[in-house]
């Protein structure tokens, strides 16, 4: 074995290796309850809407920035698996626009589930999640992908805001409604933004995102572009994500304390007897 071989050998054990013992210390982190602790500290669900954000926006980073027109494949696939690892610890929103719908949520709820503070904690964390996946690709590629729009302006802003609204509003019905339960919301909502990234990603960018949106910002820091990625990738997933809410809740009445009344059955005892015709 030369030393080129050696070398080679090393990396591709130490890599791993390394990569493994992060992920121990990180879910020794996330789920302090596995080992003992009782209660669940708050940092657990910031950390976990870093990571899970992290690796959507690496992947969008490199994925695109491949040029493979499969991107969106990988895109939602991490989403997926992200969700299943991600749903116990902080719902795994990785996503400001779902973090505002579900603020929206349970106030129309009049819940707790997600207060101000935790919600902003949410987005933080979301948002440092995407710019250190963008620099983190940087060391990978010399040019790391990022959303871009090929229609004007106000056509990107609807399209996101249509593509955010079938996110949201699958969001809420497989996993956030007292309805939902079974073991495929992760599946659904992974195909959602494959289905919509395929459909219109080529249109908008795709994102359906903040923190994506964030990606070209970071990649040309200008105010015009600043602006243009708040109005496209921040104002139309909000706007679509705030759409799905309130038809949420016009269809899903239950969810909010409103009970449809039955007409009462009497027992048989209790029904009156029909009237006797009299003898002629």
């Amino acid at each position: 074995m030369n030393l080129l071989d050696k070398q080679a050998a090393l990396l591709y054990t130490a890599g791993p290796l390394g990569g493994a013992m992060l992920a121990g210390l990180l879910f020794r982190v996330t789920h302090p309850m596995e080992f003992g602790t009782v209660n669940n500290p708050g940092y657990s669900a910031m950390v976990i809407e870093f990571i899970g954000t992290f690796l959507l926006c690496f992947t969008v980073a490199t994925a695109v920035a491949g040029g493979s027109d499969l991107a969106p494949i990988s895109i939602g696939s991490i989403l997926m698996t992200q969700v299943y690892a991600g749903a116990a610890t902080s719902g795994a929103n990785y996503n400001p626009a779902v973090t505002f719908a579900l603020f929206a949520f349970s106030i129309l709820k009049g819940s707790n589930d997600m207060p101000l503070s935790k919600a902003f904690g949410y987005v933080v964390a979301q948002l440092a999640g995407s710019a250190t996946a963008f620099y983190t690709a940087g060391l990978i590629t010399p040019t790391p992908g990022f959303p871009s729009s090929a229609v004007p302006l106000l056509w990107t802003v609807g399209l996101e805001a249509i593509g955010t609204f079938f996110l949201v509003f699958t969001i809420l019905q497989v996993a956030a409604s007292s309805n939902s339960g079974h073991d495929f919301f992760g599946l659904s909502i992974g195909f959602v933004v494959l289905s919509m990234a395929f459909t219109i990603g080529g249109l908008s960018g795709g994102a359906f995102n903040p923190a994506v949106g964030l990606l070209p910002v970071l990649a040309t820091p200008s105010l015009p572009t600043l602006v243009t990625s708040l109005i496209v990738y921040g104002g139309g997933p909000c706007g679509g994500a705030l759409v799905a809410v309130l038809l949420f809740r016009i269809t899903n009445d239950n969810e909010f304390g409103y009970v449809q009344l039955k007409e009462p059955v009497l027992p048989t005892s209790a029904k009156p007897s029909p009237a006797k015709k009299g003898r002629k």
